[in-house]
């Protein structure tokens, strides 16, 4: 390889998952968040020069239009393709994320972006009963992720009543995703919507109330 004069690379857009300049090529795999805790996403650097040319490589993401960072390095001689877990956080969003990739060789340097995705998990709302009973309706529920992890956002809980839906209120999931909900309104029917977050994605129920009657 013929080392050239300190050159920057700048490439244009973003492109999902892999792009190369020059003698590197990054790949950043897509990722669905598993939990409301960190984790990480391989990013893999192929390199091909000759045997004595050093290298480094720094890789930072953040979501798109967001100034926080996270970053990962790579170091060696010669060719070689390796992998690094690059940390991704809730805390930081979901959707379309952007790898700034910096590399030298000798004097040589490149820059360029690679674009990745983070996506939400799915979610499934589900009504277990909805009774009016003793003038309080109560309602009584989950909400599960597609990984079966509780969802943490709140629920909202409506009411249909002469043709109209009401918003009653709203009420969270334990940490084994049930809730339960109650209020002095009589309803025909309920619907449960859940707001989702950062980590997990909408999801509603909907329900015929039973009415209850009192024992003799």
């Amino acid at each position: 390889m013929t080392i050239a004069a300190a050159v920057v690379l700048t490439a244009g857009p973003a492109q999902a998952g892999t792009v190369t300049s020059g003698p590197v090529t990054v790949s950043i795999a897509d990722a669905t968040w598993t939990s409301y805790d960190c984790q990480t996403t391989p990013a893999t650097i192929t390199v091909t020069v000759e045997e004595y040319v050093p290298w480094v490589a720094t890789i930072q993401a953040s979501p798109d239009g967001a100034s926080r960072l996270n970053a990962t390095a790579f170091a060696d001689i010669g060719s070689n393709v390796m992998t690094q877990p690059l940390l991704i956080c809730p805390l930081d969003s979901n959707g379309a994320w952007t790898a700034r990739v910096s590399t030298r060789f000798l004097n040589r340097t490149e820059e360029f972006r690679v674009g990745f995705t983070v996506s939400q998990l799915p979610t499934t709302t589900s009504i277990t009963s909805a009774k009016w009973r003793n003038q309080v309706l109560r309602v009584r529920g989950s909400v599960i992720a597609g990984n079966g992890m509780a969802g943490r956002a709140s629920l909202r809980i409506l009411r249909l009543r002469d043709g109209v839906w009401r918003t009653m209120g709203h009420t969270n999931a334990n940490r084994n995703g049930v809730f339960k909900f109650l209020a002095p309104r009589r309803a025909e029917q309920v619907r449960v919507a859940y707001l989702g977050d950062t980590v997990t994605l909408t999801s509603q129920a909907q329900s015929t109330v039973t009415v209850v009657k009192p024992k003799d």
